[in-house]
């Protein structure tokens, strides 16, 4: 929808909104309309392009924090701050096991992404009928993963990605979007 540029256009614009949404839940962050949980980000965006496009920037500190996943999604449930930069991934390859987080300002720019290890997906082996090791990969649904996220000035919100493949690249699927200001 085009962004409204008086009262009115505000008016029929929300109500457009709530019209094509029937009922979703709507966030309205410094003037600009989305869908809570829906990406500014074009969703077909591959991994490549945000990295082509954001780089991971300098910091002096970072913040650790500990997310879980249980029933009702996902929440932060341990913060510390700590001096220090994040190592910087220089040639990221991403894997059915990653995860990709990524932080935005405000307005949803993307000001930094890192990539860490999925606690969700675990490799599991055991003797078959035969005797011989036998592997098979198990997705847990409730899960605890520690990240480290650079303490950025104007960082407002934190978006989990679980990469996908298309046959060519990985696309970011969401999996969580979280507000950084109530952590901080």
């Amino acid at each position: 929808l085009p962004r409204p540029d008086n009262a009115e256009q505000v008016a029929g614009t929300i109500q457009a909104l709530r019209d094509a949404l029937e009922g979703e839940p709507i966030e309205v962050r410094d003037g600009d309309w989305y869908p809570l949980g829906s990406s500014i980000a074009d969703p077909e965006r591959p991994f490549s392009a945000l990295v082509e496009e954001v780089s991971q920037v300098p910091h002096a500190s970072f913040w650790r924090l500990r997310i879980r996943r249980g029933d009702a999604g996902f929440d932060v449930v341990g913060n510390f701050k700590v001096e220090g930069s994040l190592r910087r991934e220089r040639f990221p390859e991403l894997s059915h096991d990653r995860l990709v987080i990524v932080v935005e300002d405000a307005v949803g720019r993307e000001l930094d992404w890192r990539t860490v290890q999925n606690p969700s997906i675990l490799r599991a082996e055991a003797p078959g009928p035969d005797g011989r090791l036998q592997g098979t990969v198990v997705e847990i649904e409730h899960m605890e993963l520690s990240v480290g996220v650079p303490a950025i000035e104007g960082a407002e919100f934190l978006r989990l990605y679980r990469p996908r493949w298309n046959g060519d690249d990985y696309e970011l699927e969401q999996l969580a979007y979280l507000r950084l200001a109530d952590w901080q």
